[in-house]
């Protein structure tokens, strides 16, 4: 069982307001910086909790964000992620700072969409250098798994609340000198790690708006109330249709029993009754 969401929040607003009063008194305020990109509602939720992790691991005042009209859908309590902040802009903060202090942080990953991941070339750690004062990102990368897989950052996640007690002990498990564990038994411990981190803030720091919790449920209730429903995601963009969709389908028929609902998601319309690429 993960931290209840409410500790969660306190133990890092609590956190982060602590690095932000010491960051002030010694003049040097840091913070990450992330811009709008053109990428898809999935994908920016990436980068935001990017955002915020590295936000952490990386002592910063705050995470500044622009994401246009994210407002009115989901609202943010954490008192240091600054979402559509005018009086902290970004364009503010990149005009104040000196040149030599920003940093690109660079998000790419060569296990980030593979579904088998290498060990060797994990990245699980960002650099973090008194002179820097702003990281910026714009890639979409997952790079808060790899981070996870990090020991040295496990004592901040347990403090934190940011993951499940027996998640991290099956981690430093893994990881301890002289354990016998399979580099595939590693990564799966590892990665677990970032599963937790990555279901806590997305679900803990982004909460949808009174409105959209009421269309969320009138959808619930609707479509979904008293079946069993299954979720699919079909992209077809990198499938081949007709070799690729039979696992899908497999998959469905061998979890079919009564009352049984499909919501089948994908980037085109595939069948006959669709609203913006969902299926019911």
């Amino acid at each position: 069982r993960l931290t209840e969401s409410s500790d969660a929040v306190r133990l890092v607003n609590a956190y982060w307001g602590q690095l932000a009063q010491s960051n002030s008194k010694n003049g040097r305020p840091r913070y990450v910086l992330l811009d709008e990109h053109k990428e898809g509602y999935g994908n920016r939720i990436y980068s935001l909790t990017n955002a915020l992790l590295i936000g952490l691991l990386s002592n910063s005042s705050a995470t500044v964000v622009r994401w246009r009209h994210i407002d009115a859908y989901f609202h943010f309590p954490l008192a240091n992620l600054l979402v559509n902040n005018e009086s902290m802009s970004i364009a503010r903060l990149l005009n104040e700072l000196p040149t030599a202090s920003k940093v690109w942080l660079d998000t790419n990953s060569a296990n980030a969409w593979e579904a088998k991941k290498d060990l060797g070339t994990l990245r699980t750690s960002i650099p973090v250098r008194s002179e820097h004062r702003a990281y910026m990102l714009s890639n979409y990368n997952p790079l808060f798994f790899e981070l996870a897989c990090n020991p040295a950052y496990f004592g901040l996640f347990e403090r934190l609340g940011l993951v499940n007690a027996d998640v991290l002990r099956d981690a430093r498990q893994a990881t301890a000198l002289g354990s016998a564990f399979s580099d595939e038994e590693r990564l799966e411990r590892l990665f677990r790690v970032g599963y937790n981190i990555g279901y806590t803030l997305m679900t803990s720091f982004m909460r949808p708006t009174t409105l959209l919790e009421q269309q969320l449920h009138s959808f619930y209730e609707q479509h979904m109330r008293g079946h069993y429903v299954i979720g699919m995601q079909i992209r077809f963009l990198y499938m081949d249709y007709s070799s690729d969709t039979y696992p899908f389908l497999k998959c469905a028929l061998d979890l079919e029993r009564a009352h049984l609902k499909y919501i089948i998601c994908s980037e085109l319309f595939v069948c006959g009754v669709c609203v913006s690429g969902v299926c019911v």
